[in-house]
């Protein structure tokens, strides 16, 4: 009835732990699917925020570049041949395939050279004009980008000829001479040109060798390479109305910024290691947290293997249980039974004496090979293996160990017997 008992208990534990497992299970599967999708959205998000602020920050940039470029051409020009250049590059972008502040960049480089030769005005607007949409023409036509040709032509009123030299256009002295004299320039080739009248004479001769490309881009606009050009020119100039938007915004929280960083600066620096250490507790909280939940998972694989191996302890020690208590019963019965069977009448009246005694000894060494107590077999020759008020071993064996005893139980009666007298 105990047995029976603590057969129920055991059976009734091991199924509370296995739901309590499973339930463990359901929870640990459903938090990792849970880490996994909020780990999932915080990369996407992560990712989705830092190309956002990649784009605010190149946007408000490039707007402050060509903010920037915009002061610089008022400044070489003058307002309202500005105001000119201006109108000029809002629509390079389709005529040229060059965004507003390209051909705002390339007019800044070419009217420092022309306000050197001493043009202004209108003048000066024309000769910026010609050479940016010139810039647009030679690229279009050498298939080469916009800027190698504006720096090109940059060298060559420089006085550099060999940059140029890629667009079919030579510039030597006697080239510059003899067109600075067909321009009027200077009244004959004896003349030294000077700084300013070279960069007439080379602004004319580049012209006049250009006659062909001229007009290419316009030409070609509908071909890839152009197509590509002003699909690049417009993507910036959406940049920069992008960041035209966002600089008024920052501008106005600059100061903010600058009065914050200033605050910090002017703060006791105890203050600041204070700072430091709570931006160290909270760093420690989010280690301690990620520490968690990897002990949360080392728990569930442990719980795993423990209730495997409850199981199967369980299971054992049932089968254990039920083994000893039928290996008592047959040890008794079928031991002395193959016993009796083994000796000779003699020797079983010798050994049933003994029995009779009630005396119950400790089991000898069991012999090498020897099963658990209760156990009866079979072995080559015929021999067994018996259990006998204790004692482990062949019948003879056993008869043996019985007789010895048997002798001891006499010579102590014996000496009993002589001590009384």
């Amino acid at each position: 009835m105990a047995s029976q008992t603590l057969r129920t208990l055991k059976l009734s534990l091991l199924a509370d732990v296995s739901q309590f497992g499973r339930e463990l299970d359901k929870a640990g599967s459903s938090f990792t699917k849970f880490s996994k999708g909020v780990e999932s959205a915080a990369k996407v998000a992560t990712g989705v925020v830092g190309a956002l602020g990649a784009i605010a920050v190149s946007s408000i940039n490039a707007a402050s570049d060509l903010e920037e470029t915009g002061a610089a051409i008022e400044q070489v020009f003058g307002p309202r041949a500005a105001q000119q250049l201006q109108q000029f590059a809002r629509g390079t972008a389709q005529s040229l395939g060059q965004s507003r502040q390209q051909a705002l960049s390339a007019a800044q480089t070419f009217g420092i050279f022309g306000t050197s030769a001493g043009l202004a005005d209108d003048e000066l607007v024309d000769f910026t004009t010609n050479l940016v949409t010139l810039a647009g023409d030679l690229a279009s036509f050498n298939n080469t980008d916009v800027d190698t040709a504006i720096t090109a032509l940059g060298a060559a009123l420089r006085g550099e000829s060999e940059p140029i030299r890629q667009y079919g256009v030579l510039l030597d002295a006697a080239t510059l001479k003899n067109r600075a004299l067909a321009e009027g320039i200077i009244e004959t080739t004896e003349e030294a040109l000077t700084p300013q009248q070279r960069t007439l004479a080379a602004y004319a001769e580049i012209l006049a060798q250009t006659s062909l490309q001229q007009g290419d881009f316009a030409r070609t606009s509908d071909g890839l390479a152009n197509s590509q050009r002003v699909l690049q020119a417009e993507i910036e100039n959406f940049r920069v109305e992008l960041g035209q938007q966002l600089l008024p915004v920052v501008q106005e929280l600059l100061p903010l910024i600058r009065g914050w960083v200033d605050n910090i600066t002017a703060v006791d620096p105890a203050r600041l290691v204070g700072i430091a250490e709570g931006v160290a507790k909270i760093a420690t909280a989010i280690i301690g947290l990620n520490a968690a939940l990897k002990a949360f998972a080392a728990v569930q694989a442990a719980w795993k293997a423990v209730s495997s191996v409850a199981a199967g302890v369980a299971t054992g020690a049932v089968g254990a249980s039920a083994a000893v208590g039928a290996g008592a019963i047959v040890g008794g019965a079928v031991g002395a039974q193959a016993l009796s069977e083994s000796l000779t009448p003699e020797q079983s009246a010798r050994v049933g004496g003994v029995l009779s005694g009630g005396r119950v000894v400790p089991a000898a060494p069991a012999p090498a090979g020897n099963r658990l107590p209760g156990n009866v077999r079979t072995a080559t020759g015929g021999s067994r293996t018996v259990v006998v008020n204790g004692i482990v071993g062949s019948p003879y064996q056993v008869f043996r160990e019985l007789e010895r005893i048997d002798a001891a139980g006499r010579r102590s009666s014996t000496s009993a017997t002589l001590g009384r007298r």
